[in-house]
């Protein structure tokens, strides 16, 4: 549990069945917040049972799911270098996690030689030392000096780069989003995108919306485009909080004229590029916002149009009789069926 290890460290550890895992940020007095890292078994005692005056009574519980003195002979470690004289004896009071060394902060890497089996035996008595070495904490100190704010902070930064992810993949490889990433509550696979969108508003909307400019403007297909600046008005939309007016209407502000007139000649990243600087001035009210998603799904239109039109490069005509038919000839053409669902056609896109 928030492990902040990138893809390459988390291939180095190894957990054994009932292991827990996590790093947590805590506050010691320092110029920054130090992550810990914590390895502990699930059936660990952590809370101190009772208290005792005497100086080594022996320890509760378990560490790391085994008995004490298992962990004392295969390490060496002694009991008096975890706990001082009078503390009550458990896996939540040793001081067993080491925050820094000589060597620099602790890694993942370095702490799960504390499990059994871990790491080979000619290892230990190195990293053992290297352990005594270093400034070790306990795991109940380190819930005294927690710091929440840091923790949420970083984990709502993680969330937020699953669903960049999330959102990349939904539009440019939707039946990848599908088989990779997120499963909503109701447990079938989701390339909706309207919860991030959503959450944005209340933060951090400024990156979705640099995220879904990049996205639009990097894409190779019209359709994908489209489909982008599509969503840049479901946000603005979002953000206008139900006021502003009606979200249909015309789209047609002499303002947007120079950024229309580029994704018309299919100059697709500049046209991009102008929307979003004219957007910037369309922020400030309900009103605008309304407007300025109006815009951009008067944009997404010209990228159907466009994507439409790419029809043209497989399409081959070839007359078969020259001059109009004579009176009483029948001519017979067929095409494909088309469905108007909501206000769009079958076959055409997005729909297709």
């Amino acid at each position: 549990s928030g492990v902040r290890a990138n893809s390459n460290d988390m291939q180095k550890i190894v957990l054994g069945d009932s292991i827990v895992l996590m790093e947590l940020a805590a506050s010691f007095g320092l110029a920054a917040t130090p992550v810990v890292t914590v390895m502990l078994g699930l059936n660990d005692v952590i809370r101190p049972l009772v208290k005792t005056s005497s100086p080594y009574s022996g320890p509760v519980g378990t560490f790391c799911n085994q008995p004490w003195e298992q962990f004392f002979a295969y390490t060496g470690i002694r009991a008096d270098e975890l706990w001082e004289p009078g503390t009550p004896q458990c896996a939540g009071t040793a001081r067993l996690y080491a925050l820094c060394s000589l060597h620099g902060a602790s890694t993942l890497s370095e702490t799960q030689w504390l499990q059994p089996g871990a790491v080979s035996a000619e290892k230990i008595p190195a990293l053992v030392h290297q352990w005594r070495g270093a400034w070790r904490v306990s795991l109940q100190t380190i819930m005294e000096v927690a710091n929440p704010g840091v923790e949420l902070r970083w984990r709502r930064q993680l969330l937020f780069a699953v669903w960049q992810k999330h959102c990349r993949l939904a539009l440019t490889a939707p039946q990848a989003a599908t088989a990779l990433l997120l499963v909503p509550i109701d447990g079938s696979p989701s390339q909706c995108i309207l919860p991030f969108l959503n959450a944005s508003v209340k933060e951090n909307y400024k990156a979705t919306l640099a995220l879904l400019d990049d996205i639009a403007a990097g894409a190779s297909n019209p359709a994908v485009t489209a489909r982008t600046l599509a969503c840049i008005a479901d946000m603005l939309s979002a953000m206008a909080a139900g006021q502003g007016g009606l979200r249909s209407g015309p789209g047609r502000n002499a303002s947007f004229s120079r950024a229309v007139d580029l994704l018309e000649q299919n100059r697709i990243a500049l046209g991009v590029a102008a929307l979003a600087r004219e957007r910037e001035h369309w922020l400030s009210s309900p009103e605008h916002l309304v407007r300025a998603a109006r815009h951009y799904e008067a944009a997404a239109q010209i990228l159907i149009r466009h994507a439409v039109m790419s029809a043209r490069a497989f399409v081959a005509t070839t007359p078969t009789f020259a001059g109009i038919p004579a009176v009483g000839v029948w001519a017979v053409a067929e095409a494909a069926a088309r469905v108007d669902i909501a206000g769009g056609w079958s076959d055409t896109p997005p729909i297709t």
